[in-house]
């Protein structure tokens, strides 16, 4: 019994792990405010799309940090949400090589 538990529990984890990060777009930034972002994927599969930081105040300011020196450098992010519909909220930013 004690296996069947763990290994649910571990699947379980594995599988939210998973979706938090489903879609990662390597991105344009088009414009930064203090609640989020406008971007256009580098493969056209969106355009000028809004997302949202999340409320957590220490990672909304990581994530304005990490956009602001990808625009000042002129470099393109990777960013990770759960959806793709405008409105959604940033699980992940990253400054793209």
């Amino acid at each position: 019994m004690k296996k069947i538990a763990l290994v649910l529990a571990l699947l379980v984890v594995a599988l939210s792990g998973h979706t938090a990060y489903a879609a990662c777009k390597a991105s344009s930034i088009n414009q930064l405010t203090i609640l989020g972002g406008s971007f256009t994927a580098t493969d056209a599969t969106f355009t000028n799309r809004a997302f949202l930081f999340p409320t957590n105040t220490a990672t909304k300011n990581q994530f304005l940090a990490i956009l602001l020196t990808a625009m000042s450098s002129g470099k393109n992010v990777i960013i990770c949400t759960n959806s793709y519909a405008s409105g959604s909220v940033l699980t992940s930013i990253q400054l793209r090589p």
